[in-house]
């Protein structure tokens, strides 16, 4: 996404052209949902800065989605990489009192 966007909820009539377009938006981001758990966590901010607006997209809310695929196609050699066989020692982190 881009630097510094703040998005907010739509106003009515951004909802009703969003609405027109006919995208399933709720499956859409869950797609980027499963992509940043699996193999792109780069993109885990974008997902969850959209996840709010799942209710009511507006125009937005799709643009900041399509920016955040245009990132992914264009950076599509960065991803996370699981071999079979190789074993790194877990480390664990607390922040306890």
């Amino acid at each position: 996404m881009v630097p510094n966007l703040h998005l907010v909820d739509a106003s009515e009539p951004e909802i009703n052209e969003f609405l027109k377009l006919k995208i399933n938006y709720h499956s859409t981001t869950g797609s980027l949902s499963y992509l940043s758990t699996a193999t792109r966590p780069d993109v885990s901010y974008s997902v969850s800065a959209l996840s709010p607006f799942l209710e009511q997209p507006g125009i937005q809310h799709l643009n900041s989605f399509l920016h955040v695929l245009r990132y992914l196609k264009g950076n599509s050699n960065i991803k996370l990489t699981y071999k079979k066989g190789v074993i790194k020692p877990l480390e664990e982190y607390s922040d306890a009192n």
